[in-house]
């Protein structure tokens, strides 16, 4: 038997100041502008395990404090060919606390409260990040209806604290404190990008049709490492630099007045280029975790009737997903009980859902709509997520099912 909360209050506050205009009879478009962003949020975390023969307090709390410059250029070379220049500059500041307390542990044979941590905000050294990243875009219009494009572009996932570490230690001249988690923060994530594409409209503006090729370079990659000792928690580790590559396509086709049916395909490629654990590169034997080869999309909406008393339109969707991994844990395992990749994948799923509505009916000077609708019409129950408590915890794994079909009607009106 075990409890686990997550009680959190969060308070952000921003504000963006922006400027935008266009010189040389518009070939030239400008925009410029700045951010800025404070956050402070708090997380109480009691935690109770086997039946309360393990008890934990795991507090922790972080502030941030960030502001950004950028701006983008629209350079119409010709009336056919358009050069986009963009650039962003961002500084972070982060500031982090933690408690952790051992209210009883019996295999350890702490039967009293033992405070094992407790940094308060000024502790610990602020974190600091800043970057630029730059983006290029070259477009074409081969027609009024299809246009080419061509993007290279840098991206930034900003750094911080592992707030929920339970890693502590007798204080180092590089670490005073003792708490190396959060004397060394996880590093920004970095990715290029490119990414090719084409966007068109055929068949006298019937059909939209968007393909889209990209090839992102990854480096110092941030991933969630689930820790099932002490006070359960999750880490964060630059573990690895990859490749991730595929290719998109998106339509949305009008075969008739009052049907629209739209749809999307997308394939996906991952590889670790390097993965170090341990001071050892283990990129082999790793699984990319939330990287499905394939998903699809379609839906429609069909207005099947309409007149003087309103309209009635049947709409509906499709959500398929392919299998993927929900964490970078080893494919392969010395020790069965080990936490390994297969004990917490998706096997994909498949969500249908479908509704029908009779709208826009006039009564007592009041327009109003009637609905009924299922979700999960073919009741999916492939789990999304996981969470593998590993062998510390007797291969206790959490899944996270879809919600089971559910059927309503909803009545709405406007006045």
């Amino acid at each position: 038997v075990a409890f686990l909360q997550r009680i959190t209050t969060y308070d952000a506050f921003s504000q963006e100041l922006q400027i935008a205009g266009s010189f040389m009879d518009d070939r030239l478009q400008y925009v410029v502008g700045g951010f800025y962003f404070d956050e402070d949020a708090e997380t109480l975390g009691p935690q109770s395990f086997f039946g309360g023969g393990a008890s934990y307090q795991s507090d922790y709390g972080s502030q941030t404090q960030a502001f950004a410059l950028y701006a983008q250029l629209d350079y119409d070379v010709t009336d056919a060919f358009t050069v986009t220049l963009g650039g962003r500059y961002t500084h972070e500041n982060k500031n982090i606390k933690r408690f952790l307390r051992i209210n009883y542990d019996a295999a350890n044979g702490i039967t009293s409260p033992l405070v094992v941590a407790n940094f308060a905000y000024g502790d610990i050294p602020d974190a600091e990040y800043n970057n630029f990243s730059p983006a290029v875009t070259l477009s074409y219009k081969f027609s009024p209806t299809v246009n080419g494009y061509a993007r290279f572009a840098k991206g930034f996932k900003s750094g911080g604290f592992n707030g929920e570490t339970n890693e502590f230690g007798a204080p180092t001249a590089a670490c005073p404190s003792g708490a190396f988690e959060l004397c060394d923060p996880y590093d920004p994530e970095k990715v290029t990008s490119y990414e090719l594409g084409l966007k068109t409209v055929l068949a006298d503006g019937r059909v939209v049709l968007n393909i889209a090729g990209f090839y992102d370079v990854h480096k110092d990659i941030q991933l969630s490492i689930f820790r099932a000792t002490g006070a359960a928690a999750s880490v964060i580790r630059n573990a690895a630099s990859a490749d991730i590559k595929g290719i998109e396509i998106e339509t949305v086709v009008q075969p008739f007045g009052g049907l629209t049916i739209n749809g999307s395909l997308a394939f996906l490629d991952s590889q670790y280029n390097s993965y170090i654990d341990g001071g050892v590169d283990v990129s082999d034997n790793r699984a990319f975790p939330h990287t499905p080869k394939f998903s699809a999309t379609m839906g429609f909406d069909w207005r099947v009737m309409e007149g003087d008393w309103g309209s009635v339109n049947l709409s509906g969707d499709v959500n398929h997903v392919s299998g993927y991994y929900a964490f970078p844990y080893p494919l392969n395992v010395a020790t069965a009980s080990d936490q390994n990749a297969a004990n917490s994948r998706s096997p994909g799923r498949t969500i249908v859902n479908v509704r029908v509505a009779v709208s826009d009916v006039e009564m007592g000077g009041t327009t109003w709509e009637v609905a009924g609708f299922v979700r999960n019409l073919t009741q999916e129950d492939s789990p999304s997520n996981f969470i593998d408590f590993g062998p510390g915890f007797g291969g206790l794994t959490l899944g996270y099912f879809p919600d089971p079909r559910t059927w309503g009607v909803t009545v709405g009106t406007k006045f």
